[in-house]
């Protein structure tokens, strides 16, 4: 088991033990509010369409309470994105 999954199933546990909720509970709702951050940058728009004022509207942090602060890097995501489609069309092209 990783270390890193071994501090998760910890953390799990101690937040378990807080709420009075057995791990597996715990685990389940972090996995769906994952779930929901990973919908949420989906559904952002062509990032190449956006200006400064609506880049400043886009939700591009969360928080998970007990858990950590999450920053949403829009030009890493933009780049992701743009890599995506670049290797797609390579895919086509061949």
């Amino acid at each position: 088991m990783a270390a890193s999954s071994v501090r998760l199933d910890s953390h799990f546990s101690t937040v378990g033990v807080q709420m009075n909720l057995p791990p597996a509970v715990v685990k389940k709702v972090y996995e769906s509010v994952f779930s929901m951050m990973r919908h949420v940058i989906k559904e952002m728009p062509n990032l190449k369409d956006v200006d400064v004022d609506d880049m400043k509207e886009l939700r591009t942090n969360f928080f998970i309470p007990k858990f950590a602060r999450f920053y949403i890097d829009i030009e890493k995501i933009r780049k992701k994105r743009e890599l995506k489609i670049s290797k797609y069309a390579e895919r086509v092209r061949n």
